[in-house]
């Protein structure tokens, strides 16, 4: 049995967009912010690191709750799966990426606000990772 699933905890990057794809289906897309942080054993000083991550929402009703509530610093969860694409940057360089997809019937995603929770943690602007 093979499994191709993602869960990642961050942060909203940037609002999401609500896009149309070439058959008139509607999806969404936002980054998502992860870090991690340890200390230096050899300077005792904590040191962090942030991955950004592409995510795209494919499911139907999921693309309105990210519409609303995928706004810059929000904390959400979400889990899909791993898909690799290539492309080309502007200057017609080939380069490939990895983005997180929540497609009709398989992963989830959950924000971590009053809205949406009853597990409520208020987030201030220092901890978000940019």
């Amino acid at each position: 049995m093979d499994l191709n699933r993602a869960t990642l905890i961050g942060f909203v990057g940037q609002d999401a967009e609500v896009k149309q794809s070439k058959n008139d289906k509607q999806f969404a897309t936002f980054s998502l912010a992860t870090s991690d942080s340890w200390k230096d054993r050899q300077t005792g000083e904590t040191k962090k690191e942030t991955q950004w991550h592409n995510i795209k929402v494919f499911n139907d009703k999921l693309v309105e709750l990210v519409r609303e509530n995928a706004k810059k610093g929000a904390r959400v969860l979400v889990e899909g799966k791993v898909k690799y694409r290539k492309y080309k940057d502007k200057a017609g360089v080939e380069k490939s990426t990895a983005d997180i997809e929540i497609e009709a019937f398989t992963g989830q995603i959950i924000f971590f606000d009053k809205k949406m929770s009853s597990n409520t943690t208020q987030i201030s602007d220092d901890e978000i990772p940019f």
